[in-house]
């Protein structure tokens, strides 16, 4: 990975009102085989004394449509555990 970004923070509450931080990042990287640049999204999440965090590599090679994606997970407050089924679904 070439590139990590960090673009949207958010600090919220779970149910149980344990703070959480969640961290949306844009990955960008190069494919060598293909000969072009691809984006990926990774999520970090912290509270309660743990860290999580998961990405989804090759999301699309064009910049706004990742950044429009990060700012879709981010609205909805997507967390690591869900981001692949979010993403798949949403792809």
């Amino acid at each position: 990975m070439e590139k990590r970004k960090l673009l949207h923070e958010l600090s919220i509450q779970t149910e149980q009102k344990v703070p959480i931080s969640l961290q949306y990042y844009i990955l960008k990287g190069w494919i060598p085989e293909e000969n072009r640049i691809m984006y990926g999204i990774e999520i970090e999440m912290q509270g309660a004394g743990q860290k999580e965090s998961s990405y989804y590599l090759d999301v699309t090679s064009i910049e706004n449509r990742a950044m429009e994606i990060l700012a879709l997970l981010a609205k909805y407050t997507v967390t690591p555990v869900t981001l692949r089924d979010v993403l798949e679904d949403l792809l």
